[in-house]
């Protein structure tokens, strides 16, 4: 009973370190293409035009300057030659990926100050600010619902890619495991290391980089007088949470400080994709300390891959489920890791006391 229940541990570890591959590599593609922000302009567009409709043919444009708007947008990325030869790229980078109601509303009122062809539009929303203060979480919930829903599509596409890719057979590596006890040993060993470099790459809400919103808040509680005064910050979720907290705990001007917390943000981002790297190296190597090989050595040549593929091969099928495993996601297999490891104990007790 105990080596089926060590067979379940050393295929949930293989399982966890390639998934939490698939979420950095997610998580690279989210920021490259500048997803967050891009589905943030969808959400505001569709806001606009369900207060005002007759605003519909300028809400997209009246998005792209509330988001781009210096003190809201998140980029710090010049404007190169190399980004504009990239069509639409550097405008996805300009665009924040949070905003409050009271910012959109003070952009707005601004543009309806000035002489242009959003004037009256921008004025035609700020008329309406109650119906957008009414709608704007609804509206907001809305979209980090579809922002989920095309990462998972993300998820789904990294996880074939990967399967594929690694030519990771899930019936194949069960049955390996079930039968090779040095290599399952090994990777039981691992599942703890395994599973601690898992808690801090996902965080307690299943984000690749949940402690970035929170570190950067510590680090403007020590460093600027007017935040001397804030109680201990929480954990953070998300970036919107940290700076609802900071408007509420800041007297004065919050709209700085919360520039400010922008900065700080946006500078670790690129660090923290630098850390989920070194970490995903890191739960890859233990793997590799293990004997088992997540890259094929040799690797298969071009028609033996495309071979896999074919639906009449066995190999084909197997990877399928891979695939399917994959796509439930990092944080499903990091629960279920810590789940069938803490039962092991258990059983291994209660098979020493049979024996005696």
């Amino acid at each position: 009973m105990l080596d089926h229940l060590d067979t379940l541990i050393a295929f949930a570890v293989v399982m966890t370190v390639v998934s939490l591959m698939i979420t950095l590599l997610v998580q690279m593609v989210s920021a490259i293409l500048g997803l967050r922000g891009s589905n943030l302009k969808w959400g505001l567009e569709e806001l606009l035009r369900t207060i005002s409709p007759s605003t519909a043919t300028h809400a997209t444009a009246l998005s792209e300057r509330v988001l781009t708007h210096p003190l809201i947008s998140d980029s710090t990325v010049p404007q190169s030659a190399l980004l504009r030869r990239v069509p639409g790229l550097a405008e996805r980078w300009r665009l924040a990926t949070a905003v409050h109601e009271e910012e959109v509303l003070g952009v707005l009122a601004r543009i309806a100050e000035e002489s242009s062809a959003l004037r009256d539009a921008a004025g035609a929303v700020v008329a309406r600010a109650d119906d957008l203060k009414r709608w704007f979480s609804s509206a907001m919930d809305r979209t980090a619902q579809r922002f989920a829903v095309r990462m998972r599509v993300w998820t789904v596409i990294a996880s074939i890619a990967v399967a594929f890719g690694l030519q990771l057979n899930a019936i194949r590596l069960l049955n390996r495991l079930s039968s090779d006890s040095d290599l399952r040993t090994r990777l039981v060993a691992s599942a703890e290391v395994v599973a601690t470099q898992a808690g801090q790459i996902l965080g307690p809400e299943g984000s690749a980089v949940p402690a970035v919103y929170s570190e950067a808040v510590h680090e403007l509680k020590q460093g600027l007088p007017e935040a001397g005064l804030w109680p201990e910050p929480p954990e953070f979720a998300t970036r919107a949470d940290a700076e609802a907290w900071i408007a509420a705990h800041t007297a004065g001007d919050s709209d700085r400080v919360i520039g400010r917390d922008r900065e700080l943000v946006q500078a670790k981002l690129s660090r923290a994709i630098d850390r989920l790297s070194d970490q995903a190296t890191t739960l890859r190597s233990e793997v590799s300390r293990s004997g088992l090989r997540l890259i094929p050595d040799p690797y298969p040549d071009l028609g033996a891959f495309l071979w896999s593929m074919c639906p009449v091969n066995r190999q084909f099928w197997g990877i399928l489920v891979t695939v399917g495993l994959l796509s439930l996601g990092a944080p499903f297999w990091y629960n279920a890791l810590k789940t069938v490891a803490t039962l092991r104990p258990i059983l291994a007790t209660r098979q020493e006391e049979r024996r005696s």
